[in-house]
């Protein structure tokens, strides 16, 4: 037996009970049309580590994802990573909490438009950016795992909706 067969074979060998395990491991483990699910820890352990170069990146990439997602929402990543990069510090964090409201009430808006259940809010995400270090990125170990969190919830429903309509209409066909 090759190693490449090993799975489909077990696999078809399988309980009804273990074949129901491999399916919710395979809409569960596989990623997502549009969005990455992250360890929300590591989100924030990632920006203390790189002192803040990996908040950006995160704040960028989340934004570029609701963009995707949502064609709908005008967004520009670009922008909201500058607000949250030194130069708003330099305006005294102001542009870096405006980024991240923002950024919060897309979310909202991405999970009501796809008839999601979860909500995030915006008002909390700014309060908890202005509790992790007043909007230093190195410092942020609030805001990024709540916001993550939300996201992987939802696109781990996402994921779940498409593989559903998927096998529906592989059932009709």
């Amino acid at each position: 037996m090759r190693f490449a067969d090993a799975p489909r074979k077990r696999l078809n060998g399988a309980s009804r009970a273990s074949s129901r395990t491999a399916e919710i491991e395979r809409v569960f483990l596989m990623p997502t049309k549009w969005g990455k699910c992250r360890n929300p820890i590591a989100v924030a352990l990632l920006s203390a580590a790189t002192l803040g170069a990996y908040f950006i990146y995160w704040h960028y990439a989340v934004n570029e994802e609701i963009a995707i997602c949502d064609p709908k929402i005008e967004e520009r990543p670009w922008v909201s990573a500058i607000a949250v990069s030194p130069i708003g510090w330099i305006l005294f964090f102001i542009p870096g909490l405006v980024s991240v409201y923002d950024t919060g009430a897309r979310c909202l808006r991405m999970f009501r438009d796809s008839g999601s259940s979860q909500i995030v809010s915006p008002r909390l995400s700014a309060l908890l950016f202005l509790i992790g270090g007043l909007g230093m990125p190195p410092l942020q170990l609030f805001y990024p795992p709540y916001f993550q969190a939300k996201l992987n919830s939802f696109w781990l429903e996402e994921a779940a909706r498409s593989a559903g309509a998927e096998e529906a209409y592989s059932r009709s066909i």
